[in-house]
């Protein structure tokens, strides 16, 4: 596999790219969830990724894997930088992201089926202690 580097890999609440300039809005980060019980669901979540590539194509895959350790994997997907540029932002919107249990949850980001990052969050009951605001 050519070596990929990844710049950015987040849960986030949506993304938006300017038409325009290109820029991309990364908006709501977040690494904790509540809910009121369990099982259930996180509504309208974004994926982000972006990393670099120095190939055509990759292949592109989400797993989630729960407290209890059982995972699940997104449809895989192909993306290709555009032409003259090594980076490709990658953007997947679920519409509700399953919440068997509370606990440490870990989105893993695979490129041509290696492990490029990780992101883990939590899932709370509501009224668990939230960090003060920085």
């Amino acid at each position: 596999m050519a070596r990929t580097r990844v710049e950015a890999f987040l849960l986030c609440d949506s993304v938006v790219v300017d038409q325009q300039t290109g820029k991309t809005t990364v908006q709501g980060v977040f690494d904790q969830v509540f809910r009121d019980s369990y099982p259930g669901g996180h509504p309208n979540i974004t994926i982000y990724a972006r990393f670099s590539v120095s190939q055509a194509s990759s292949d592109v895959d989400i797993e989630i894997r729960t407290p209890s350790g059982k995972t699940d994997r997104l449809p895989s997907q192909k993306v290709a930088p555009r032409i003259g540029i090594e980076v490709v932002q990658f953007m997947v919107q679920v519409p509700v992201l399953p919440l068997p249990e509370p606990g440490k949850y870990e989105l893993s980001l695979f490129i041509d089926g290696e492990t490029a990052a990780t992101f883990r969050f939590t899932a709370m009951p509501t009224g668990s202690a939230k960090p003060a605001s920085v």
